[in-house]
Parts: structure tokens; C-alpha cells; sequence
């Protein structure tokens, strides 16, 4: 049986985008040459394609109820796809979080060890030119005075450095090539510095000192990201309800584990404790490892149904220059390349188990690579639905209840892990608090020192510090990642907002009818979409 015009579209329509994108196409693992072209033409290109696509997906008539989902999805991702670019927002694609130099990061990272040395010669030769173009959009947002922050600027310039001085010469280290390889990589290298040097020198007097994007642009993006329509108001207060929620219970567990003890204090405690702490790189990919097995074997059959086929998750070691926390990357559409957790080798504390086993459970078995590899062997979504469906509010916020759950099932009874756990709850929330404070200049409110005033990086730094027990190096971080990618950092504590509540729906909709394991499995089969439709799809089914 040939596919519908649903299945169909969703073919062709990642293939347009894959062709325009090598770095989308790298994700896919299907063949690309060179890098992404990211100069405003490229961009406008991309755009008109967007527009071009959406236009035929309004008009698709899904023959069921698995087509009428997918056409959903399909609709609504490429309508807040063509609002951003709309917007131009690649003129000032300058953070952190995902820049260029972080795609072509990731576009070489994926092609060892799996392509051969020519290939990667190839890839390389292409960064000058990507860079450029990269440059070129930078330029015109400046001109036409749309530049991004000088916040940005300078935290990028110093990926770049990295990228240039440290990522490359480590990631070929082992790597067999002659003269055609390492000439390949010492021109990509030089041109990693160059932008670097252009961003701290150059681009910077060309940046706005303001970091804030206002209400508008954020609500815009934080559509993108969850895709539902955000509430600031009632989502801002509900983060600081969170933090309050969240605060009293972490000042339980510290009480456990030595009375007397304040929040602030804890973590040097329990860092200070051999028990917690993992001293190398070999120790923590077993420990790691370990962790998967136990999820996995624990979880299998009971509480999920777990495909043979993504039971294996690859562990990769990353170095610095990113936002230092681990990510998951997803196998490649025909399984030849596994899942992958990557774990950034830093000072920034996450070798410390205690905050460690949470993230893991996240970013691993059941968080990300449960959800994402079930969608990459699940033959009852279309293309589009396995490969752009995706959502930040969907994907972040099932990692986030994962983790949730793992708290239901007594996995952190032990007092300093549980604590690690509720720190990355506090995280969350107050992501949502500085997300919408920072860019619509909120005002700290009652019960904070200088209430009344603008939320600042400084109050938020701080917040981290003393509620998170976080570094001072990764209250930064999180600091420059809130500002440069506005709606994406409140996404996983909204996300897991919608997921625990659809949850609570159908518990109280099918009373002892319902099934944890039936729900989970009928949650994830529906595929990756925005949170909107998620929301109605999880009330369908407790009809």
C-alpha cells in the first residue's frame, strides 16, 4: 500500500529542508556535502520554501485519525517555523545555546567515527565559508538595526576561541589523516579564531547593550518553543510558586542529611564526601552506564514498553565551549547511529553523582532517549513527525517528568541525591522566572531582597547561587543562555507542567481504569508535537 498524501508530504518536505540545511541533514544522517549556508539569501531561500510548504500542508486531507494528527503537527510546526523566520531572527543568531559554530560543532562530531577521513576533509574545508556566511547575516541584522547583544557576543567570541584552539586539534587527535586532513582542519581552526576575534573586537561596538527582547518577541518565541500559547503572567507566578514549593522541600532533605545545615552550604557538604564523587572520566562513563542498565531493566515491561532495538545508548565524552551539561542527540532515521548522551568534561560540578543520577535519568532512560528512540523506530509516524515534529515544551518537558518519575518510584531516597534532583527542579523554575523577568523587565517581587526593581542577571545569578546551590561558572551560563535564546529556558518546567497534568486528567477521567504503563505508551506513540496539541490529544483518548 503506497503512502497517504499525509506520509507523502511529510517525505518531501523534510527532503526540501535537508537540502537547503547540511546540518539538518547531518542530524538525519543522510547524505550532505558541505556546511549549512546561514547568509541572509540562504535564509530568504529557506523562508520561501517554509512559506511554500505550509501552504500546500493546509490543503492536505488526512484519510484517519493517525493523518489528522501528522497534518496537525506538520501545520503547526511550519507556522512557527515561517513566524520566526518571518521575523528575521537569523539576523541576530548569536547565543550560546544554538548558534552556527555550534551546528557545524555537531555536524563534524557526527560524522566520526562512522565517515572516512576524506569526508571529513571535506566538511572542514567548508567551515571558512559557513562562518562567513554566518558573518554576513550578522552584518545586515546590524545594519538594519536588528543587531543581538553584546552579552552574546562576547560569551559566543569565547566558544569560538575554544572551538578553534581546544574542540578541533582534541577531536582529530585520534584520528588517522595525512596532510589533506590536517590542512583541512588548521584552515577551519584559523577561521574559528578569526570570527572569534571579530565578535570580541568587531561586532561588539555593533551590538545593542540591552539584553531584553520584550514581550512581543518573547511570546513569539516561546510559541516556537512549546508550541502552545503562552500566559507571562500566570506563568511567571506560577514559577515563583514553584521556587517557594520546591525551596521547602530541599530544606527538608538537607535537614537529613545533617541537621542544622542551610541550603546554600550543601552542596561543598556533600561534594566533600568521597561517596558522591566521581574522580575520573572512566568512573563516570560506568557510573553512567550502570544507571542505564538499572532504568532500563527496572522499567521495561512494568512502568514502559521499551523497543529492543533503542534498549543500547551511546555515551560520548564532549569537551568544553558549550553550555557545560550534558545533551542528548537522537539516532539517525535508519538506526545506524545510536542515541547519545554526551557529557561535557567541566569544572562545573557534573561529576558530582549526586547531582549527576537526575540529569542522567533526564537526558537517558526514561528522559530523552526512551522518548526520542521510540520515535525513530515508530513506523506509525510520518517522516516530518520522527524527524522536525519536535518541540522543546514536548521533548523537555517528558525529560523533566521522567525525572519526576524516577522521584515517584523512591530512585532518590538517598537524601544528598534527592537533593541533587530538587536542585534541578529549583533549575527549572527559576528558568521561568528569569526567562520572562529578564526579557520583559519584570520586577522582583515581595519576599526577595530589592523587590521592586527590575529583574537583573546579577538578581538571577544570585537566586541560582543561593536556591540551586549552583557554581558561580554555571549561574552564568544559565544567565547568558536565558538571554540569548528567549521562550526556550521556561519550555521544560512548562513542558513538565503539561505532561504531569495530562497525567492527572486521565487518572481522575478512567479512575481504576487507568494504567501508568498503558498511558505512557499511548503518550509517546502519539509522536513528538507542541503542547497545544498534546493537551487535546491525551483528553481524546480518556473519552
Amino acid at each position: 500500500m503506497g503512502l497517504t498524501s499525509v506520509a507523502q508530504f511529510g517525505v518531501d518536505v523534510v527532503d526540501l529542508l535537508a537540502e537547503e540545511d547540511s546540518e539538518l541533514a547531518a542530524s538525519l544522517g543522510v547524505p550532505s556535502d558541505g556546511l549549512t549556508d546561514y547568509s541572509p539569501a540562504a535564509w530568504q531561500r529557506r523562508t520561501e520554501v517554509i512559506r511554500d510548504q505550509l501552504e500546500r500542508a493546509n490543503a492536505l486531507e488526512p484519510v484517519d485519525e493517525g493523518d489528522r494528527i501528522a497534518r496537525d503537527v506538520i501545520i503547526e510546526r511550519l507556522s512557527s517555523m515561517l513566524a520566526l523566520a518571518s521575523e528575521r531572527h537569523y539576523l541576530r543568531d548569536l547565543n550560546i545555546l544554538t548558534n552556527p559554530a555550534q551546528g557545524i560543532r555537531t555536524t563534524v562530531e557526527l560524522m566520526l567515527p562512522s565517515q572516512g577521513v576524506a569526508e571529513v576533509a571535506d566538511r572542514l574545508r567548508a567551515v571558512p565559508r559557513a562562518l562567513t556566511s554566518w558573518r554576513e547575516s550578522l552584518l545586515e541584522g546590524a545594519a538594519l538595526g536588528e543587531p543581538a547583544a553584546q552579552r552574546q557576543s562576547v560569551a559566543v567570541a569565547q566558544q569560538m576561541d575554544f572551538l578553534g584552539r581546544d574542540w578541533l586539534p582534541g577531536l582529530l587527535r585520534d584520528v588517522p589523516g595525512g596532510d589533506d586532513l590536517y590542512g583541512a582542519a588548521e584552515a577551519a581552526a584559523a577561521a574559528f579564531a578569526t570570527t572569534s576575534t571579530w565578535l570580541a573586537d568587531v561586532y561588539v561596538g555593533m551590538a545593542r547593550p540591552d539584553d531584553a527582547v520584550g514581550e512581543e518577541a518573547l511570546l513569539l518565541h516561546a510559541q516556537f518553543f512549546t508550541g502552545m500559547e503562552v500566559d507571562l503572567d500566570e506563568a511567571f507566578r506560577w514559577g515563583l510558586s514553584e521556587i517557594d514549593r520546591v525551596a521547602a522541600e530541599m530544606r527538608r532533605e538537607v535537614q537529613r542529611i545533617e541537621p542544622g545545615l542551610v541550603v546554600s552550604e550543601a552542596r561543598d557538604y556533600v561534594a566533600a564526601d568521597p561517596r558522591y564523587r566521581l574522580t575520573d572520566v572512566a568512573e563516570l562513563e560506568a557510573y553512567v552506564r550502570q544507571l542505564t542498565k538499572q532504568a532500563t531493566d527496572e522499567l521495561d515491561g512494568t512502568i514502559f514498553t521499551i523497543d529492543p532495538r533503542v534498549r543500547e545508548l551511546d555515551i560520548k565524552i564532549a569537551g568544553e565551549g558549550d553550555a557545560g551539561l550534558p545533551y542528548y542527540l537522537p539516532p539517525s532515521e535508519d538506526l545506524s547511529r545510536l542515541g547519545s548522551v554526551w557529557l561535557p568534561v567541566s569544572d562545573m560540578g557534573i561529576f558530582d553523582r549526586f547531582w549527576l543520577e537526575s540529569m542522567w535519568f533526564h537526558e537517558g532512560i526514561p528522559g530523552h532517549h526512551l522518548q526520542l528512540g521510540a520515535v525513530a523506530v515508530h513506523q506509525g509516524l510520518n517522516r516530518f513527525q520522527r524527524t522536525l515534529g519536535a518541540t522543546s515544551g514536548h521533548d523537555e518537558g517528558w525529560a523533566c517528568y521522567a525525572e519526576v518519575l524516577c522521584d515517584e518510584l523512591g530512585w532518590f531516597e538517598d537524601p544528598a541525591v534527592r537533593l541533587g534532583h530538587l536542585s534541578w527542579q529549583m533549575v527549572r523554575a527559576i528558568r521561568v522566572v528569569a526567562d520572562i523577568g529578564l526579557h520583559t523587565g519584570r520586577e522582583i517581587p515581595h519576599g526577595y531582597s530589592d523587590a521592586g526593581a527590575r529583574i537583573t542577571p546579577d538578581f538571577v545569578s544570585s537566586l541560582l547561587r543561593r536556591r540551586a546551590s549552583a557554581t558561580s561558572e554555571f549561574a552564568i551560563s544559565e544567565v547568558n543562555r536565558c538571554l540569548g535564546a528567549p521562550g526556550q529556558a521556561m519550555s521544560y518546567k512548562l513542558g513538565e507542567r503539561e505532561w504531569l497534568a495530562a497525567r492527572t486528567e486521565s487518572e481522575k477521567a478512567l479512575g481504576s481504569d487507568f494504567d501508568l504503563k498503558k498511558w505512557h505508551d499511548q503518550a509517546l506513540r502519539l509522536g513528538p508535537m507542541g503542547l497545544a496539541q498534546f493537551r487535546r490529544e491525551m483528553t481524546a483518548l480518556n473519552r
